[in-house]
């Protein structure tokens, strides 16, 4: 059983569905270097998003990662600097 909260590791009959664990942090580029130095498979490298804020309609420009965690997670790192988040 899954612990309340946890995205469940890979598995072939979810890998079609969008699991992921967004997590927001203040050093973006330390977080994804220890997340590879850990040993993590990074699925999509760092890349920049230009999205919409839906409550002010302003951009809302963010930088996100993708990566496996230890037991198989999908992780996503996400960085912004508008304080929106």
């Amino acid at each position: 059983m899954q612990e309340p909260g946890r995205v469940p590791a890979r598995d072939e009959a979810n890998d079609a569905l969008v699991n992921h664990e967004p997590v927001a942090v203040a050093e973006y580029d330390r977080a994804l270097e220890a997340a590879v130095s850990a040993g993590c498979e990074v699925i999509v490298p760092i890349r920049p998003l230009d999205l919409l804020n839906d409550v002010t309609q302003k951009p809302w420009p963010v930088r996100v990662a993708f990566f496996r965690g230890p037991d198989g997670e999908l992780i996503e790192l996400l960085e912004d600097k508008t304080g929106y988040t």
